[in-house]
């Protein structure tokens, strides 16, 4: 058990270190109305729903359409999309593959973390867990890390204006 104490405040500290953890407060921040508190979780829910059912159009109209979406594994940067068009040609093949290999996604949210910024937009992190099965298995954790969002108000309510995606796992 000591070991798992000490090498969780090792990783924690190292994680501090680099930057990945990152304080979303600046001077100015303000904390969310319970309305746009709940929002935010809207916002989050559609997203992770609309990917486990493989909705493209719902899952794409959670972004802005030029959002700017950043994957990090293991602290490295390994992927970015720049608009809605890159992010509907990969998950387009994502979904794909899953349906060959007979996968079926959860993601699961937790620790959701906003605040208000002077400019309006809302700042802040989620962290997640996602299962990964096949039909009549056991679903394993696939994956797990935080979300960091800036989020906008549109005409259509809160979007995704930029959005990385820490995950723990290499």
């Amino acid at each position: 058990m000591r070991r798992v104490v000490v090498g969780s405040v090792i990783f924690a500290t190292a994680m501090l270190v680099s930057g990945i953890w990152r304080s979303t407060e600046t001077a100015g921040d303000a904390a969310l109305s319970l309305e746009d508190e709940q929002a935010v979780r809207n916002l989050i829910a559609q997203y992770s729903q609309a990917y486990d059912d493989r909705d493209i159009d719902s899952w794409l109209a959670t972004f802005l359409d030029d959002a700017r979406v950043q994957g990090y594994r293991g602290g490295q940067r390994a992927n970015e999309s720049l608009s809605n068009g890159q992010r509907r040609a990969g998950v387009i093949k994502r979904f794909a593959e899953f349906e060959e290999n007979g996968v079926q996604m959860r993601h699961y949210s937790a620790n959701y973390l906003y605040r208000l910024q002077s400019d309006g937009a809302i700042v802040g992190t989620t962290t997640f867990l996602v299962t990964e099965y096949r039909s009549g298995e056991p679903a394993p954790i696939f994956r797990t890390g935080v979300w960091r969002d800036r989020i906008v108000r549109t005409a259509e309510g809160l979007k995704f204006v930029e959005r990385e995606i820490h995950i723990d796992q290499r």
